[in-house]
């Protein structure tokens, strides 16, 4: 939120006095990615990624012969095996990847790509911050007009130093759930279980005291 603020600061006072082809590109650029942006990221906090099996028991019934269906004894209803109870959401989320406190709901299946979709469209619009601010930041040095239009040159660097902080971070997030994703096929939960896992056989393995199994050689 922080950098939609100072956005909005970067944008007011340019636009009134700036009259140049790239900006005015930058400036509808940046709109349609900000609209898109909030569109998407009010779709996936009000969207329910509840297990359909909760609301269509009748589903559950019908499929259990040939899927893996587990219950829930919180919810009290049968559940998709990768399905999780989550304990903030107090429900189960359908193939639950994990919860998300930026956009307060969990992430699962049924909204997993939206959340894809929300992670890009930020760094789009990061990207895009970050070349108004740069343009303003060259051109006002050789241009007296948009050098008295746009604000300070430190308020330049301040607004590119955030938005390459948070590029990283947004950049380092949607790399990893690629990565999961897409080259291990698992969910968030699934990776750091199974990671969790791998420690602690690994230190059962180097314990001097552990009783090895003697099918092991």
């Amino acid at each position: 939120m922080l950098v939609l603020i100072l956005h909005s600061i970067f944008l007011i006072r340019p636009i009134r006095s700036i009259d140049h082809p790239i900006l005015y590109v930058l400036l509808a650029l940046n709109y349609i990615l900000l609209v898109l942006l909030i569109f998407t990221y009010a779709k996936i906090t009000v969207f329910d990624p509840v297990d359909t099996y909760i609301i269509k028991p009748n589903l559950a019934e019908a499929e259990q012969q040939h899927k893996n269906i587990v219950y829930c004894n919180l919810c009290r209803s049968h559940t998709h095996e990768k399905s999780y109870h989550c304990k903030r959401c107090n429900r189960c989320t359908e193939d639950f990847d994990h919860h998300c406190v930026f956009l307060n709901n969990c992430i699962g299946s049924l909204n997993y790509e939206i959340f894809m979709a929300l992670l890009l469209l930020y760094i789009l619009f990061l990207l895009n911050n970050i070349a108004q601010a740069v343009w303003v930041f060259v051109v006002a040095r050789n241009d007296d007009t948009v050098r008295q239009a746009a604000i300070t040159e430190w308020m330049d660097i301040v607004i590119i130093i955030i938005c390459f902080l948070q590029l990283v971070a947004t950049g380092a997030l949607l790399s990893f759930h690629c990565y999961i994703s897409c080259c291990l096929d698992l969910t968030t939960i699934a990776f750091y279980q199974s990671d969790t896992a791998s420690r602690v056989d690994s230190n059962k393995s180097s314990s001097g005291n552990q009783e090895m199994d003697p099918n092991f050689y």
